[in-house]
């Protein structure tokens, strides 16, 4: 039997509609898989399906069906003969019912029996585990019974059954329930033709007993607009929240004024995301002209309001932090647009031959082509004001200066000031859509959450944002209040992500031969994430971000964020399946060719540290989604809430959620999942002994990048001083010199063979040669180094190392004979940082090279402790090196690839050749079709 006639039978047979599911609700899959087992002894692994033995669901899951079984049975009975049957009698088996669901599973209801909200909470609990055919039922006997409140726990915890939602609509439209109607649009996931057809007509020409219960509707946006208005005057709310409550209140005010109640209930209709725009379309295609004209009127209605209120803009942020829930179903702008656009695709010859539109579409017409006028007046000014901010940036900091003056220069100040103005261009460029917080409002008042994402299987999460039971406190490193919650995965919460991890094959999510398009995917992906990268507001909000968890001048932390636009941009359109070009070579004889493709490993795993916690993540991310990987990735969770808003960010440009499992967790937990879910390659940025124990985990299946102890090296002639003394300065403490790359032994040429002392500077060890010492080198690197300052993060916490243990490391230094403090070698003054950091001026060591190379010294001189002295790293090797007189490692083109050498562990960053060797392998398939030479007989045995 074919597919199709498979399909066609199934379609034609419609008794089993009706029937009971044998497995209603959802099974407890741990008391199923493990006891899953192949029923031949040697199943043949080339086979697409192999049979199984060993099906057996709990005993609790059996129990539960049961009982449902038996309640549907006894509820159909009843529901037969409704005149011996009342609402008492039902409410009564219904909580009966779920008791012994309650008594089953264990749970706890956290009320008692008698008190009046007692159903709702057992539904609410246990509604899940009554199974989709009892739910239809209970559902069929509240509406009947009219049971209301029951009905709308019904819908508003998703009980309801898609297929149930066309009859409900409309026997909630012939009782007249305008309120229970309204839930269904914002509750119920795919609403279809027939049913936003009955409840477009009951809305739009309701009749004289509907209104009653659209009074209710009416009474709660009215209630929500007083609310707005008295969140505005309310004293205790500051900054950001009284903007937002100012927002709301016109937004409600706008929303409410001027509609009738049963416009009122159109509004969800017109908000939902729910609605699918196909299937509105067939609806509004259905409507009869009276209908049509109501429509036209409250759309002609919207268009009026928002040219009477341009600063009216969406706020969705005050729906969970004001608790002004109307908020979220306001119509935007841009759903009345898109809904006219559909009026007049579906009707547009009956708006043409029936004159009594005509003047409503006109005066439509007016206020869209106002609209529309003003859309690009505001996007002109708007681009060129944001243009010239960039600019005028740069030119001021290039001059020294810390702020602009919008008051300076009458054209500039006055572009300058016009962007800062709430003109109807907030609409759009003066929002971040994608973003969750609010970066100057983190604080210990108002902490910031970072949440998980990933594949719940057995929860249902699938790929949406989730918290945990443990939450970690991040202390901001500047002033060590508690201004961020990260909620870590323990060891007991890994399984969805194994699960999520081993379900992902190892021919990946697309490769040469599979899903091709994906390709094409992440290549729009990466030209949306790098234009939105591009913007101001954008680029500025993770710098800033970047600055809270990880301190470090704007100017540093802004080159992260350019350095990864740029990288988005170079993989942009076709760059992304250019990196899996494959190649061939001719075979033998006619028919035979030897290919190589790039082939994705499938699971994989991406661990990344603190110190650059946006282009580390992204780049290898990315890299690993571009060649067709399914990753699950961990960032350092003193700063992982910057790549959670990355990850954000990626979502509104297009990455399907389901593409990444994004986690919080310590340590042990990662390396647990790792062992448990088996990635079949890690990436690893960090520590050497970590990586070293990966590798042993792991079974080699392991890339690392991870620091040096690195050299930099001056030739024998002096030239160029100052700009030396600078490079040295910025290579050592730029970033307080939490950098892979920062510099850690300056070697100086000396003439003389027998003088060659060395210099130890904060994170930075000098030789200095005879013809160098003779110039003031030293002196101006330590005045360059005197000019970092905390207040504008030129020098900032460490977040690796605390004062006191970089102080003992200090002293140690000053115990090898000859050596001496240049400078620094003494904690921050007048700081708030708090003692599980760092706080330690810049400061050079002089080492004489007679010393370092002892054997009890030269461990402890070349011990790098990560930040002004580095953490140790051991026997790695940079494959990078920065050569000429120019040379910085904080001056690199952002192209370049970065990355340790001679290991066969070593990964890149950054380049097309750094992702294919890091995130794809080799495979060759050799083809031979032939043809077989004519007169071809058997060979004789070999």
């Amino acid at each position: 039997m074919t597919l199709l006639e498979v399909i066609a039978k199934a379609s034609a047979n419609t008794e089993l509609l009706g029937c009971e599911s044998d497995y209603p609700i959802v099974l407890n899959p741990d008391d199923v898989l493990p006891n899953l087992r192949p029923k031949l002894d040697n199943p043949n692994p080339t086979l697409v399906v192999n049979p199984i033995i060993g099906w057996k669901i709990s005993q609790t899951d059996t129990e539960v069906i049961d009982l449902g079984k038996k309640f549907y049975t006894k509820l159909k009975r009843k529901l037969k003969n409704l005149n011996d049957f009342d609402k008492g009698e039902f409410v009564q088996i219904l909580n009966q019912f779920f008791e012994k669901i309650r008594d089953k599973v264990g749970v706890s209801i956290g009320i008692d029996s008698g008190d009046n909200g007692y159903i709702r909470v057992l539904i609410e609990k246990l509604g899940s585990l009554m199974g989709k055919d009892v739910a239809g039922l209970v559902l069929d006997a509240c509406v009947d019974l009219e049971i209301w409140e029951l009905v709308e726990v019904l819908i508003v915890n998703g009980l309801i059954e898609h297929s149930c939602y066309l009859n409900l609509v409309n026997r909630l439209v012939a009782k007249k329930r305008s309120d229970l109607l309204c839930l269904c649009i914002k509750h119920a996931s795919d609403l279809g033709a027939s049913e936003l057809l009955a409840i477009l007509k009951y809305f739009l020409c309701p009749t004289k007993d509907a209104y009653s219960s659209m009074v209710n509707v009416r009474k709660e946006w009215e209630k929500q607009a007083l609310s707005a208005i008295e969140k505005v005057s309310d004293k205790n709310l500051k900054g950001k929240r009284v903007r937002m409550a100012k927002e709301a209140s016109i937004l409600l005010m706008m929303a409410h004024d001027g509609f009738s109640a049963s416009e009122l209930c159109l509004h969800y209709l017109l908000a939902s995301s729910n609605v699918d725009a196909v299937t509105l379309s067939s609806s509004i295609g259905k409507l009869n002209g009276k209908e049509m004209m109501n429509l036209i009127q409250y759309l002609g209605k919207w268009l009026k309001k928002y040219a009477q209120f341009p600063q009216a803009v969406p706020c969705p942020e005050a729906s969970s932090k004001l608790g002004l829930k109307a908020c979220s179903w306001v119509p935007k702008l841009e759903d009345v647009i898109n809904c006219v656009g559909l009026v007049l695709d579906e009707k547009f010859s009956s708006l043409v031959l029936h004159p009594e539109f005509h003047e409503k579409l006109r005066s439509m017409g007016k206020v869209v082509s106002s609209l529309a006028s003003e859309a690009r007046l505001c996007c002109l000014m708007a681009g060129v004001a944001e243009r010239l901010k960039v600019e005028d940036y740069f030119l001021r900091k290039n001059r020294g200066q810390s702020s602009p003056d919008p008051e300076e220069g009458s054209q500039l100040g006055w572009l300058l000031s016009i962007s800062q103005v709430d003109l109807p261009v907030t609409r759009s460029v003066h929002s971040i859509p994608f973003a969750s917080i609010d970066v100057e409002e983190i604080s210990g008042s108002q902490p910031a959450e970072v949440l998980n994402l990933g594949r719940y299987c057995n929860f249902s999460l699938q790929g949406k944002w989730k918290g945990s039971s443990s939450w970690n406190t991040i202390l901001d490193p500047l002033n060590g209040e508690p201004f961020i919650k990260v909620a870590e995965v323990d060891e007991t919460g890994i399984q969805p992500f194994v699960e999520s991890l081993s379900k992902c094959p190892k021919h990946g999510l697309h490769n040469p031969f599979k899903a091709p398009e994906r390709y094409l995917l992440y290549g729009d992906i990466s030209v949306k994430a790098a234009h939105l990268l591009s913007l101001p507001k954008v680029s500025d909000f993770f710098t800033r971000l970047i600055q809270r968890v990880a301190p470090k001048s704007y100017k540093q932390a802004l080159g992260e964020v350019y350095v990864t636009q740029k990288f988005l941009e170079n993989f942009s359109g076709d760059q992304v399946r250019f990196l899996a070009r494959s190649f061939s070579v001719p075979g033998n004889y006619l028919g035979q060719q030897s290919h190589g493709f790039r082939w994705p490993y499938g699971p994989v795993a991406i661990i990344t540290p603190f110190n650059f916690p946006l282009e580390i993540p992204v780049l290898q991310l990315m890299g690993a989604l571009y060649m067709g990987n399914k990753p699950i990735l961990k960032v350092d969770s003193k700063v992982s809430i910057v790549m959670e808003q990355m990850m954000r960010l990626l979502h509104y440009c297009g990455l399907p959620v389901d593409d990444v499992d994004f986690i919080n967790s310590d340590g042990k937990t990662m390396n647990k999942i790792l062992l448990e879910a088996n990635p079949r390659m890690t990436l690893f940025t960090g520590s050497s002994r970590v990586a070293d124990k990966l590798a042993v985990d792991l079974k080699g299946r392991i890339r690392l990048e991870d620091a040096g102890f690195d050299w930099k090296i001056l030739g024998p002639d002096v030239q160029e001083e100052d700009y030396v003394a600078w490079v040295c300065d910025q290579d050592a403490y730029a970033c307080s010199g939490q950098k892979c790359s920062a510099q850690s032994i300056l070697f100086m040429h000396e003439l003389a063979d027998n003088l060659f002392p060395c210099i130890y500077l904060d994170n930075l060890i000098a030789k200095v040669v005879q013809n160098w010492s003779r110039t003031s080198l030293i002196s101006k690197i330590k005045d360059l180094a005197g000019r970092r300052k905390l207040e504008d993060l030129t020098i900032g916490p460490v977040l690796t190392f605390t004062t006191e243990a970089m102080l003992e490391h200090i002293h140690k230094l000053l115990q090898i004979p000859g050596s001496k403090l240049l400078f620094g070698g003494e904690p921050l003054k007048s700081h708030s940082i708090p003692p599980i950091y760092g706080a330690l001026k810049p400061t050079a060591v002089y080492v004489p090279l007679e010393e370092i190379l002892k054997d009890n010294t030269y461990e402890l001189v070349t011990r790098e402790i990560f930040g002004p002295f580095q953490e140790v790293i051991g026997q790695s090797v940079n494959g990078t090196t920065y050569a000429g007189l120019r040379a910085r490692t904080t001056g690199a083109p952002q192209n370049h690839w970065f990355g340790p050498a001679g290991d066969p562990r070593g990964a890149g960053i950054g380049t097309p050749e750094a992702i294919k060797l890091v995130w794809s392998c080799h495979r060759e398939i050799i083809y031979d079709f032939g043809p077989v030479p004519r007169h071809w007989e058997f060979p004789p045995s070999t």
